[in-house]
């Protein structure tokens, strides 16, 4: 469990209106639960693909200083931690 008030967090410290925020470890890992061959289902019709990025685009554009900044850093953590599962 991604719990930062935990003593081995080690980790940026995150925006304030996120501190109390608790989940699962890979919860950034994109792709996690994906099937290998991925079986056809029938789209909900409730937004495309389009306007989800759209929305998606449009509320990283006002996301605040401070979550950008935390992305930044969970990034930089998530290339070091390959770099080094590259180099072992």
């Amino acid at each position: 469990v991604f719990d930062p008030t935990r003593e081995d967090y080690v980790g940026p410290v995150l925006p304030a209106r996120y501190r109390g925020i608790i989940l699962l470890n890979d919860w950034h890992i994109p792709g996690k639960n994906r099937r290998r061959n991925r079986q056809h289902t029938k789209s909900h019709g409730l937004i495309s693909f389009t306007d989800l990025s759209k929305r998606v685009s449009k509320a990283w554009a006002n996301a605040g200083s401070d979550v950008r900044e935390f992305c930044a850093e969970l990034r930089e953590i998530g290339i070091q931690q390959y770099r080094e599962e590259i180099a072992n």
